[in-house]
């Protein structure tokens, strides 16, 4: 398994990874700020989520 290699990621890939990366923006976010912070475990769960096919695409050998 290589650690760092160039990947080349399909449209919906993209799209998720930006998504998971704004999500996990607002969670960190959400410390600072009271009304985010009553839903910072779902911004979590949902970046995990998004984040889940583009991750396992990049490990996968």
């Amino acid at each position: 398994m290589k650690l760092l290699r160039t990947k080349i990621l399909n449209w919906r890939d993209t799209a998720l990874l930006k998504w998971s990366a704004l999500f996990l923006g607002i969670a960190i976010g959400a410390y600072f700020h009271e009304y985010v912070a009553k839903y910072g475990w779902v911004i979590v769960i949902s970046a995990l989520l998004l984040a889940l096919r583009p991750g396992s695409g990049y490990w996968k050998d």
